[in-house]
């Protein structure tokens, strides 16, 4: 082997050792972090439990074990989460605060900072206790998922996974519309900052609705509903029968739509980032 050839051989092997030393430093578990807009309850999401699927067995966001479960997992949930995936609850306890709505979504990410392998988890438990609030997000991530590395594209097995949790409380903020009560039969109220979009109260069987006059494109999913002691209701879209009810509605819980004072949509609200959070959980004892 000539000098040259030598040296390139040997410049080759360098190469591929610190490369592969990057790549298991950068897949490497790193250790929990979380950030929020809201400090004030900062501890209290800190504070939040996982569990494996229909396990009892509780663990921190840091994977250690807390305990056992005092609660079903309920319904539809198992251990696997479907073929090359893994179902995780995400357990939340919160403050007695009647301003609180959770978002209905929560965003799940399997590749930390670089953002891949988007997952949608779903709040399937939001209920009043004796202690406050409880929140319950299932979210189903998969075992891997693609990314490149130089030039190649490499499958990579989730070990952690980044959750990130919107939530609104206190009074109303800023949205991209509002609109402003009461809310008559018949009556279209326009929103204050595009007056182009507008609602209409309505009646669709036996439930007051408001219909949308204007464009569906905006995020409906994140409405509040905002009676006169200021406590949030979330509301359903709905899209109505062409024959009976053409169009699509708003249908609010748990209050009645005259005891509405305002409504917003895309209201501005606090977020919580989970960075690192350990998918691979001890077995259960």
């Amino acid at each position: 082997m000539t000098r040259k050839a030598k040296t390139i051989w040997i410049a080759a092997v360098l190469l591929l050792a610190g490369a592969g030393t990057l790549f298991a430093v950068y897949i490497s578990a790193k250790p929990f972090e979380m950030t929020t807009t809201d400090t004030a309850w900062a501890e209290y999401f800190r504070q939040g439990r996982l569990r494996r699927g229909a396990d009892q067995q509780l663990f921190d966001l840091t994977g250690k074990s807390v305990g056992i479960a005092d609660f079903p997992a309920g319904h539809n949930v198992d251990n696997s989460g479907g073929p090359g995936r893994n179902q995780r609850q995400l357990i939340i306890d919160l403050p007695a605060d009647d301003t609180l709505r959770m978002d209905r979504y929560l965003m799940a990410y399997c590749g930390r900072s670089d953002r891949v392998g988007v997952a949608t988890g779903y709040l399937v438990e939001f209920v009043r206790r004796k202690e406050g609030w409880r929140a319950v997000y299932d979210v189903s991530i998969p075992s891997s998922y693609s990314r490149k590395y130089l030039l190649f594209h490499m499958d990579s097995k989730v070990r952690q996974m980044d959750l990130v949790v919107k939530y609104w409380r206190g009074p109303m903020g800023k949205a991209v519309m509002t609109f402003d009560g009461p809310f008559e039969a018949g009556k279209s109220v326009a929103a204050r900052e595009l007056p182009a979009m507008k609602v209409t109260a309505a009646t669709m069987g036996t439930e007051g609705v408001l219909k949308i006059e204007g464009s569906t494109y905006f995020h409906w999913s994140q409405v509040n509903g905002y009676d006169a002691k200021g406590r949030r209701y979330d509301a359903d879209l709905l899209h109505g029968n062409p024959q009976y009810y053409p169009g699509d509605f708003l249908e609010f819980h748990g209050v009645k739509l005259g005891d509405l004072v305002a409504v917003t949509c895309t209201e501005e609200a606090n977020e919580v980032v989970f960075n690192n959070v350990p998918l691979e959980l001890p077995a259960q004892p």
